[in-house]
């Protein structure tokens, strides 16, 4: 019989969600006659509660540095779904590219989101 051994490293709990952040979709939109980027529109919001860690120093991303830098960890519970097509909002604006989703132990209880800070969502740079 085999035992589950449980890393208190990667435990949760609620109340360590201690922040509110937006997960939004990214709709890709065709560009205009005579433009030649795509317009990238964020619809369809899901409120969540969150745990908002920053990263500091280097980072490696899956087994190699990583070329995007890796600005925050977001914990959420799980959420059907949720891909790196998707942004994360912060309080003020502030938009979040989702880099990997990392489904915590496989046990649908918790997401782990590594994100790369894009900008303010007003900006033109974080549009795309």
């Amino acid at each position: 019989m085999s035992k589950r051994i449980d890393s208190k490293s990667r435990s949760n709990r609620i109340g360590r969600l201690d922040s509110m952040v937006v997960l939004r979709y990214r709709d890709l939109k065709a560009p205009t006659f005579g433009a030649v980027d795509f317009d990238a529109e964020l619809s369809d919001h899901i409120e969540l509660e969150a745990r908002v860690r920053s990263s500091t120093g280097s980072k490696m991303f899956r087994g190699v540095a990583a070329d995007i830098r890796i600005t925050h960890f977001i914990t959420i519970r799980y959420v059907e779904g949720v891909s790196d097509e998707m942004w994360i909002e912060l309080y003020g604006g502030k938009l979040l590219d989702i880099l990997n989703v990392e489904n915590l132990d496989e046990q649908d209880r918790w997401l782990v989101l590594t994100c790369s800070k894009r900008g303010d969502k007003n900006l033109a740079s974080a549009r795309v």
